[in-house]
Protein backbone atom coordinates (compact mmCIF):
# COMPACT_ATOMS: atom_id res chain seq x y z
CA UNK A 1 0.00 0.00 0.00
CA UNK A 2 3.17 2.68 0.73
CA UNK A 3 4.80 1.62 -1.81
CA UNK A 4 1.61 2.06 -4.64
CA UNK A 5 1.39 5.75 -2.77
CA UNK A 6 4.65 6.51 -3.06
CA UNK A 7 4.74 5.29 -6.85
CA UNK A 8 1.26 7.39 -7.51
CA UNK A 9 2.95 10.59 -5.65
CA UNK A 10 5.88 10.53 -8.05
CA UNK A 11 3.75 9.95 -11.03
CA UNK A 12 1.83 13.54 -9.94
CA UNK A 13 -1.04 11.67 -8.62
CA UNK A 14 -2.87 14.09 -6.37
CA UNK A 15 -4.67 11.19 -4.89
CA UNK A 16 -4.22 7.18 -4.33
CA UNK A 17 -7.26 5.58 -4.19
CA UNK A 18 -7.59 1.39 -3.84
CA UNK A 19 -10.26 -1.25 -4.54
CA UNK A 20 -12.92 -0.67 -7.42
CA UNK A 21 -15.59 -0.28 -4.45
CA UNK A 22 -13.39 2.86 -3.07
CA UNK A 23 -12.63 4.44 -7.18
CA UNK A 24 -16.18 4.05 -7.96
CA UNK A 25 -17.44 6.33 -4.98
CA UNK A 26 -14.54 8.51 -5.93
CA UNK A 27 -15.94 9.18 -9.43
CA UNK A 28 -19.51 9.52 -7.56
CA UNK A 29 -18.53 12.23 -5.12
CA UNK A 30 -16.57 14.05 -7.50
CA UNK A 31 -19.95 13.89 -10.19
CA UNK A 32 -22.52 14.61 -7.77
CA UNK A 33 -23.45 16.94 -4.57
CA UNK A 34 -22.41 15.96 -1.12
CA UNK A 35 -26.42 16.03 -0.45
CA UNK A 36 -27.00 13.66 -2.65
CA UNK A 37 -24.43 11.60 -1.50
CA UNK A 38 -25.42 11.61 2.08
CA UNK A 39 -28.96 10.92 0.96
CA UNK A 40 -28.39 7.67 -0.64
CA UNK A 41 -26.24 6.41 2.48
CA UNK A 42 -29.12 7.24 4.59
CA UNK A 43 -31.40 4.87 2.56
CA UNK A 44 -28.96 2.56 2.08
CA UNK A 45 -28.88 2.17 5.84
CA UNK A 46 -32.48 1.84 6.47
Amino acid sequence: MVRTALRDSFMGRPVSVYGLLMKAFHAVSRICPPEIIFKIMNTARN
